[in-house]
């Protein structure tokens, strides 16, 4: 199972999966009654945690900001 992560997006097994298999299929309509479209409620939130910690990791470990990997786009 892993090894096809290598090669595509979890969404699309998720998505061939619940095609092939018709049992998995009224499991996935019920949750994503419960799933809100756009994004997600209170991400602000998630993002300034997300922020803080990323700050105390760097504090803790000592990372200077010319030893931090930059992002490839």
């Amino acid at each position: 199972m892993m090894w096809v992560l290598q090669e595509k997006a979890l969404a699309d097994v998720m998505e061939e999966r619940i095609k092939t298999d018709r049992t998995l299929q009224q499991p996935f309509d019920a949750a994503v009654k419960y799933v809100q479209r756009g994004a997600a409620p209170k991400l602000h939130a998630h993002v300034e945690a997300y922020k803080e910690l990323t700050d105390r990791l760097i504090v803790d470990f000592g990372v200077k900001e010319d030893e931090a990997v930059k992002p490839t786009e």
